[in-house]
């Protein structure tokens, strides 16, 4: 029979006692002293919020195109802020959503031809200045539906220098959704 252990007098305070006040406020003070404000005004890059509903929609619906297999995964994050990849003076920051595919098993490359595919087939267009390829990697970008969305696939494109090095398997795609610029905005 196991003895039961002695218990305090109502009200004492005891060791464990003490502490179990400090929990909320170790969850809620993190959470609370973060600093969003702090993006705004140390940049002078401007910031747009929007809801991220309809962004969501599009990165969800994005994240369904690429197929599943092992070694993936897909991750949505929704009311993200992001920041123009192509940077300079009149690059945006806006609030939107997150696509990221991660696989470190394939060897076929990115998917990338998969997205395009899906944008064209929902009659968005293509953005020609934010294109960009090379052997590791593309970059290309649609708009339509009044989003903007940039994607970005990343591989090890091997060496041209050296044929006998074998490319490292596995590939990155990021996939931004924003709402489209307001009149007079670059982006």
């Amino acid at each position: 029979m196991a003895a039961i252990a002695p218990q305090a007098p109502l009200g004492a305070r005891t060791p464990r006692s003490r502490v179990w006040w400090l929990l909320p406020a170790l969850l809620f003070v993190p959470f609370a002293c973060r600093e969003r404000p702090a993006i705004a005004q140390t940049s002078s890059t401007p910031i747009v919020g929007v809801p991220g509903a309809e962004q969501i929609g599009t990165c969800a619906a994005l994240a369904r195109v690429v197929p599943e297999s092992a070694g993936r995964s897909v991750d949505v994050v929704a009311d993200t802020l992001l920041t123009d990849p192509r940077g300079g003076p009149d690059a945006w920051r806006r609030s939107g959503c997150l696509l990221s595919v991660i696989d470190t098993a394939s060897r076929t490359g990115a998917p990338v031809s998969l997205l395009d595919d899906w944008f064209r087939s929902k009659g968005w267009e293509s953005v020609l200045a934010y294109g960009a390829d090379g052997p590791d990697g593309t970059m290309f970008a649609f708009a339509g539906a009044g989003e903007l969305c940039v994607i970005e696939g990343r591989w090890d494109g091997g060496d041209d220098s050296e044929p006998t090095v074998v490319p490292a398997p596995g590939f990155v795609i990021t996939v931004g959704c924003v709402a489209q610029h307001s009149p007079g905005r670059t982006g």
